[in-house]
C-alpha cells in the first residue's frame, strides 16, 4: 500500500482484537518498532482517536493506516489447490447459500485461518465455493477454538474494576443427575471467551474446556469429555439483501454421543422450541 492513507473497517473475525496483533494479522511486514511509531505520532488512528498498541478493536470501527512500503502490505490467504475431500468436506457443510451469503458449519479440527504452523485451512480452501463466481468469498464472521499465544495460551477473568461489560442470558433445558446440565447460552456482547469464562465464574465450566475449568470440566467415564462441549446451535444476523438471515447447525459428533449418553432430548428442536418462547 502507498500513496493516500487507507481507512480499513474491522470485521467480525477481528473482534476483541489487540490492535498490534491487528496489524500483526494484517500487515504481517510492519514492525513492532515503526507500529509503536506511527501509533505515537498520531499517523494511525481508531474512529478518528489516537489508539494504543494494547486497545481491542471492535467490528465496524474505523483504522486509519498511513501510507506503508510493498514489504508491509497487507496479507492476502494463499489459496490451496483443494483435494477432493476438502471440497466434499466443504460443501457437506453448506448450511445455507444464496447468491450473497455463504455459511458454513465448519468442521471441527479446520483452522479458519493460516498460521506459522498451519498449512491448511478454510480461507485457503473457499476457492472450491465460488460456484461459478469470479470472486472468490470472504470471512465475515467465525466461531472459533481459542486463541494461543503465551505460554499457556490467551485466556481472561473476570475483573470488576477494569474489566469490559459483557452479558450472557442463559436457561438450563436438562439436567442429568447432579453433575451435568444442558445450558441454552445467549451472549448479548462479544467479548473473547464470553461464554467459557462466565460458565467458569459462577463454578459451571462447560465439559471438555480444560483452559477455563481444569480438572473440574472433565468427567470420569463419560466418553468424548476431553473435547469442548460449546457448539453455535443458531446464528441470525441481517442478511446484506434485506430481511433477516437465520441459520440453525446441528450437534457434532462428539456431542450427539454426549446427549445420548446423559438422555437429552433427542430432537433439541423440541427443547428449544419452549426455551424461545420464555427468553
Amino acid at each position: 500500500m502507498t500513496g493516500a492513507d487507507a481507512t480499513v473497517t474491522v470485521d467480525e473475525q477481528d473482534a476483541s482484537l489487540r490492535l498490534d496483533r491487528w496489524f500483526k494479522r494484517h500487515y504481517p511486514g510492519l514492525g513492532h518498532g515503526r507500529l509503536e511509531k506511527l501509533l505515537r505520532t498520531g499517523q494511525i488512528r481508531v474512529d478518528g482517536k489516537r489508539a494504543r498498541a494494547g486497545d481491542r478493536i471492535e467490528p465496524g470501527q474505523a483504522i486509519r493506516v498511513p501510507p506503508l512500503s510493498g514489504s508491509t502490505a497487507p496479507a492476502q490467504p494463499r489459496p490451496q489447490r483443494p483435494r477432493p475431500a476438502d471440497e466434499a468436506l466443504l460443501q457437506a457443510a453448506i448450511l445455507h447459500r444464496d447468491e450473497a451469503v455463504i455459511v458454513l458449519n465448519k468442521p471441527p479440527g479446520l483452522a479458519v485461518q493460516g498460521g506459522t504452523a498451519t498449512e491448511r485451512h478454510l480461507d485457503g480452501l473457499l476457492d472450491s465455493l465460488r460456484f461459478g463466481n469470479s470472486e472468490r468469498p470472504r470471512l465475515v464472521h467465525r466461531l472459533d477454538k481459542a486463541k494461543t499465544p503465551g505460554p499457556g495460551g490467551e485466556r481472561v477473568r473476570p475483573d470488576s474494576e477494569e474489566g469490559r461489560h459483557a452479558v450472557t442470558y442463559y436457561c438450563v433445558i436438562d439436567n442429568a443427575g447432579t453433575q451435568v446440565s444442558w445450558l441454552a447460552l445467549m451472549p448479548i456482547t462479544g467479548r473473547t471467551h464470553q461464554l467459557r469464562a462466565h460458565c467458569a465464574a459462577i463454578g459451571t465450566p462447560i465439559l471438555g474446556d480444560g483452559k477455563y475449568g481444569g480438572v473440574a470440566a472433565h468427567l470420569a467415564g463419560v466418553p468424548g469429555s476431553s473435547r469442548l462441549h460449546l457448539h453455535a446451535r443458531n446464528l441470525a444476523m441481517p442478511h446484506p439483501l434485506g430481511g433477516t438471515l437465520e441459520v440453525t447447525a446441528p450437534l457434532p459428533p462428539h456431542m450427539r454421543r454426549s446427549w445420548e449418553f446423559f438422555g437429552f432430548a433427542d430432537d433439541i428442536r423440541d427443547s428449544f422450541a419452549d426455551l424461545e418462547l420464555r427468553v
